[in-house]
């Protein structure tokens, strides 16, 4: 398995650089599970996620502006986050891990269950 992260764009760039590793070692690339490591939190609109973001790392007494990576965040709506994972699984990558911090974020666990999954689930790449 390589667990990656990053925009969708780069991640597929390096995907590229791990594919023509594989080629020079005789290594079958498709034996390589890609995952893609993710901070998510779904709201029904990005600026309500990142207030709850912001709060959360308060709480863990992180300052915010260290986390707010690009490359790994992914706040807002469900088609927002749905239209995210969409690109990731069209770059190669079929497994998200999403990290998040304590307390856990039970709103985003059942939207990503309930509303992002369906979504994701019957579209083709």
């Amino acid at each position: 398995m390589w667990n990656a992260f990053g925009l969708p764009a780069a991640v597929r760039e390096l995907d590229g650089v791990l594919r023509r590793h594989c080629e020079e070692v005789g290594r079958d690339e498709r034996e390589i599970e890609r995952s893609i490591n993710l901070w998510m939190v779904i709201r029904d609109s990005e600026a309500d996620a990142r207030r709850e973001w912001a709060a959360w790392m308060e709480l863990n007494q992180t300052p915010p502006e260290t986390t707010l990576e690009p490359s790994r965040t992914v706040f807002g709506s469900p088609e927002t986050i749905a239209a995210r994972l969409l690109e990731y699984r069209d770059a190669g990558f079929r497994t998200a891990i999403v990290e998040m911090p304590a307390p856990y974020d039970r709103e985003t666990f059942e939207r990503l269950a309930l509303e992002v999954r369906p979504m994701v689930a019957g579209k083709s790449v």
